[in-house]
């Protein structure tokens, strides 16, 4: 109602307007200003990583190529992805010295599907491979091994250091500093490395290898996807006056606003074309700020294929220049992963504290990989399907799950589609060791559970860590009516995992056949809920072998006994 009220006044306003303008040519209602209230674009979703807790921002991309900033609230954005075209109606917010208004605030939305958001729901979804299972008991025939896409095999990227120039005194710009890098260290943070020890002066043999971005993406890939200097460029640093403008709109170094830093990003393309380098030769763009104005960790797109022809950008603070797992989180975001959260001891969810994934918090330097749901999403994990079919109620499955840190087959994505509207969930078993040598130890060798809304390589869910287990620990999904155990692990770096989709309470049926209904791990005569039962109206007793051993009720042992009792 309050959204249809402001619409009302909104075309009020634009009738009077009309009026005025006809009728007395009043200056603030030219035809311009009219035309401006419905705009059409291309929408692109950037993350905004300023505060505690990210932000989603939504921008539009008009076909002169520039970005508009759209005032919206996350209803609206709801229904958006990036690469959508849209249609705004609103109003523009007047730019002081601008030639051209640089907000605009929505009153609606309208999203029409198509690019990366069609492919989401069609050509980009899971791809299922009938197999042999392997490692999966419980599982009747064949079991279907998903993965989410073909993963990108060359992350074509330009790494771009930026310093804040004044002409008038050749230091840097009032506010700003020095870049913290030159763009020769620069590349030893973004491409793959092999350290040399040195002996009396001479090389005797290869370390392991510094963490690098490359290096990040080909071990937690499996070599899958490689961010090289064959297909990726690390220019020289691009020197920017301290103002300037970009499609009319100003922008300074005094200052870190939306328009600031897409306004240094065009500066630099710009500076780059005319130094010979083509940005548009590579699918992503990470310019990487002088200290200054900025206070971001970093900023985003979420999603970039099909951005309306423009580029697919990121942008990190100067603090973070030598820490790879912050530029490949950016990069990250770019492929469609949105955030690594967690539940909290308290119950509260917090968007960045999985960290045992790149797409948590990334103050620090510490070395990990993507999660099980993001390892799934980008391709690089076939993870075992459970559903409706292959899952019963009361039933059990288990499953060897190897490491991620040396698989690519392993995890289990479990659909429960007897709960509608619940997101799937994923169970995936971690080590410290290759990608994850940097695993903190609140995650090493443990089975995690994860719940997340992704079905396809463009979803922008975030996951949500709901536990890790550790042997012998369980835990409960009510939502989905699930219990997942990690009952114990194997000498070849695997966990032996147990999952079971609650039946309800069990019932003399469930223990006669053998059935964990409740899903407590106990089944039969092991379980005391059906000792009870039995006792109470059982001639044989199933065992947890599924044998039967006779008893009798207690009704009839009582008069038997009074029989013998009084015999001669």
């Amino acid at each position: 109602m309050a959204s249809m009220a402001r619409q009302d006044r909104r075309r009020t306003a634009l009738v009077l307007c009309l009026l005025t303008a006809l009728a007395l040519s009043g200056p603030g209602c030219s035809a311009r200003h009219l035309a401006a209230d419905t705009v059409d674009g291309t929408a692109v979703l950037m993350i905004n990583h300023e505060h505690e807790q990210p932000e989603r921002l939504l921008a539009v991309r008009l076909g002169s190529g520039r970005l508009v900033r759209v005032l919206s609230d996350a209803e609206q954005q709801a229904a958006v992805s990036t690469g959508m075209r849209v249609r705004l109606t609103g109003s523009w917010e007047a730019t002081p010295g601008a030639a051209e208004s640089a907000l605009f605030r929505a009153n609606s939305i309208q999203a029409f599907p198509g690019g990366a958001a069609a492919r989401a729901a069609g050509g980009a979804a899971a791809h299922r491979t009938r197999v042999t299972t392997a490692g999966i008991a419980g599982v009747a025939g064949d079991g279907i091994v998903v993965t989410s896409n073909v993963p990108v095999a060359a992350i074509s990227t330009l790494f771009i250091p930026v310093a804040a120039l004044d002409a008038a005194s050749a230091g840097a710009c009032p506010g700003a500093e020095e870049p913290p890098l030159t763009a020769d260290q620069l590349r030893a943070v973004v491409f793959e490395q092999e350290a040399v020890r040195e002996v009396d002066g001479s090389k005797a043999g290869l370390g392991p290898a510094p963490p690098s971005v490359g290096s990040l993406f080909s071990q937690c890939s499996y070599g899958k996807s490689r961010l090289t200097p064959a297909d990726s460029m690390v220019a020289e640093t691009v020197e920017l006056p301290c103002n300037g403008s970009s499609y009319g709109i100003p922008w300074s170094f005094d200052s870190c606003d939306f328009d600031d830093y897409n306004g240094w990003a065009d500066a630099a393309d710009e500076r780059l074309r005319a130094a010979g380098v083509d940005p548009d030769a590579y699918q992503h763009r990470v310019y990487l700020l002088p200290p200054g104005a900025c206070t971001f960790m970093g900023v985003a797109y979420l999603g970039c294929e099909g951005s309306g022809g423009g580029p697919c950008r990121s942008w990190v603070a100067a603090g973070n220049w030598d820490k790879p797992q912050a530029i490949a989180h950016g990069l990250a975001h770019n492929m469609f992963l949105a955030h690594a959260g967690r539940i909290l001891d308290d119950g509260t969810f917090d968007a960045f504290a999985d960290s045992s994934c790149t797409m948590a918090r990334f103050q620090d330097a510490t070395q990990r990989c993507f999660n099980t749901p993001h390892a799934w999403q980008l391709g690089w994990i076939s993870a075992q399907l459970l559903d409706g079919a292959s899952l019963a109620p009361g039933q059990t499955v288990s499953a060897s799950l190897l490491s991620q840190a040396s698989s690519d087959r392993t995890g289990l994505r479990i659909l429960p589609s007897w709960a509608p509207g619940t997101a799937p969930v994923f169970v995936g078993y971690r080590t410290a060791q290759g990608g994850d040598a940097g695993l903190a130890p609140l995650w090493d060798g443990k089975v995690s559970v994860h719940s997340a809304a992704i079905d396809s390589a463009l979803s922008t869910s975030p996951t949500v860590l709901r536990a890790a287990l550790a042997v012998g620990e369980a835990y409960t999904f009510n939502e989905a009516g699930l219990v997942v155990r990690f009952v114990d692990s194997g000498a070849d770096t695997s966990a032996h995992v147990s999952v079971c989709r609650v039946a309800g309470p069990e019932t003399l049926a469930s223990c006669r056949a053998g059935m964990d209904a409740d899903c407590n791990g106990l089944a039969a005569d092991q379980d005391p809920a059906c000792r009870k039962l039995f006792r109470k109206f059982v001639f044989m007793v199933p065992t947890a072998g599924g044998k039967k051993r006779p008893t009798r009720p207690p009704l009839v042992r009582r008069r038997a006994g009074a029989r013998r009792q009084g015999a001669p």
